[in-house]
């Protein structure tokens, strides 16, 4: 289960990003996934919350998946 470690480094990204442009709880994080990636959408919503216990300061967003062809994982944007 590497989506757990995937999903920290992109709470973490969001969380830096948000502080350097002083913007604070955040709405929702849309990240592009690849058909052809190793990352499962279930996973990937399953451990969601537990990765934004490690950046409480932009809050509870919602998790938006969009799928693309490839095998990236990608942040698309976050909303505020």
């Amino acid at each position: 289960m590497h989506e757990l470690g995937v999903l920290r480094h992109v709470v973490t990204t969001v969380a830096r990003s948000a502080k350097e442009n002083n913007i604070g709880e955040i709405k929702h994080i849309t990240l592009e996934v690849g058909y052809e990636s190793t990352y499962l959408a279930e996973y990937l919503e399953k451990l969601f919350p537990v990765a934004l216990r490690f950046c409480p300061e932009i809050g509870k967003p919602e998790l938006k998946l969009i799928y693309v062809e490839g095998n990236k994982l990608q942040i698309k944007e976050y909303g505020y």
